[in-house]
């Protein structure tokens, strides 16, 4: 394994938004870490990491569930079920 595959950041993050309780697919450069507000350039996220991310000039809180080319299972699977296991616990 290479030392460029190791450090290499994801292009692409899933995350939920608790506001509206919605998810969705963002660029991982526009997001910042919750605590210092660093972005992501050089570390990459980890799942369930709390994050914040700019738009409309609105901040918004967000928590990471996926990251690109790091998905435990597809896509619309991950959405169902993280939404399943959500309203379950309700």
């Amino acid at each position: 394994m290479s030392i460029c595959s190791l450090t290499k950041v994801p292009k692409l993050c899933l995350v939920y938004f608790g506001v509206d309780k919605s998810t969705c697919i963002v660029p991982t450069k526009k997001l910042r870490t919750k605590d210092t507000g660093e972005l992501f350039t050089d570390i990459m996220p980890e799942r369930r990491a709390a994050v914040t991310l700019r738009n409309d000039g609105k901040l918004l809180g967000a928590m990471v569930i996926a990251l690109d080319g790091k998905w435990p299972i597809s896509l619309l699977n991950a959405e169902f079920l993280f939404l399943f296991l959500l309203v379950a616990r309700v």
